[in-house]
């Protein structure tokens, strides 16, 4: 069953983020549709990955998106000591500075790991962590390859919430595949895009 699209007279905020890219393959076919579509989302790259697809990353900075820390080698950051943190951290911010000449401002946490300790390693370092307190975050979890399309697509589009955070992950090729309904719905429910950054402000 789809869920329906009202339009909304009031605007609700909302940003897309894609994990654990950047992808070799999906990676230009998500860019082609957010062009298509004149909306701007933020990529949440991966050091390691980064380091593979370079041009990728270029190409998501270029286009206006925008890049986000999202650690060196995707570890619990629960885990780990401040020290292990700011080499997660500090290799990422380096390798993305290089290729794009802009260094993230924002860091998302692998597996959504939050503490204390871990903002203040992150505010240390220089970068911001998103008040998820504040927004309303819907996963999709399209990690979980037991959800199919249509599964993604009901969990993006249920009635949003301003503000909301909706994570989806760049290397999902259904998630690929219904993201123009799922941008559709959105902006029938009234929805503006924004960056992980612009969110931030809200």
């Amino acid at each position: 069953m789809n869920n329906p699209a009202p339009s909304s007279a009031t605007p609700r905020r909302v940003a897309l983020i894609f994990d654990d890219g950047p992808h070799e393959i999906h990676g230009p076919r998500f860019l082609d549709l957010f062009a298509r579509e004149q909306i701007r989302v933020s990529f949440a790259h991966v050091g390691k990955n980064a380091v593979l697809y370079p041009d990728r990353v270029r190409a998501a900075h270029r286009a206006g998106h925008e890049i986000v820390n999202h650690s060196y080698t995707h570890p619990h950051f629960s885990e780990l000591t401040p020290d292990a943190m700011n080499r997660e951290l500090g290799d990422t911010q380096q390798l993305i500075a290089s290729l794009t000449g802009a260094a993230p401002r924002m860091f998302w946490a692998p597996y959504g790991d939050k503490s204390e300790l871990i903002t203040r390693t992150v505010n240390a370092a220089g970068l911001s962590c998103l008040p998820m307190e504040k927004l309303n975050f819907v996963s999709v979890s399209d990690w979980d390859v037991k959800n199919n399309a249509e599964t993604i697509y009901e969990r993006a589009t249920a009635p949003i919430k301003d503000p909301s955070v909706i994570c989806f992950h760049e290397w999902r090729e259904e998630t690929l595949a219904v993201m123009p309904r799922i941008i559709a719905n959105l902006k029938g429910q009234g929805c503006s895009f924004l960056t992980f950054s612009g969110m931030l402000a809200v």
